[in-house]
């Protein structure tokens, strides 16, 4: 099976925190733009799966805390209003101290 990998960053407080950058291909798996969701980015959470969102919440949260990288499988709904499973890779961005300032996720949806 081959997947489809989509590259966003997030910075700032979990679940979602400020967006600095957001893939214009990532954006069309919920139907907006990029830019869009990074001046909106509770977008994103939003478009979650009521049954995924607390689970996506805790784990971002987690990773701010101790810094260890996650994989985690969702559902997002599509600008179709279908929802599609993907599995979300986060690792935390640190500052030079070791400090946990945000998170980069790398998104695969299979294919």
């Amino acid at each position: 099976m081959s997947s489809i990998a989509y590259r966003v960053v997030f910075t700032g407080d979990p679940p979602v925190g400020a967006l600095e950058f957001v893939s214009d291909a990532c954006a069309a798996l919920i139907g907006l733009s990029a830019a869009a969701i990074v001046e909106r980015p509770h977008l994103w959470l939003q478009a979650i799966h009521d049954e995924d969102r607390e689970a996506f919440v805790q784990t971002t949260a987690q990773l701010i805390a101790d810094g260890a990288a996650v994989t985690r499988h969702y559902r997002v709904r599509g600008g179709n209003g279908a929802y599609q499973l993907i599995e979300d890779r986060l690792a935390a961005s640190v500052d030079v101290n070791g400090d946990v300032i945000g998170y980069e996720s790398v998104i695969v949806k299979p294919s």
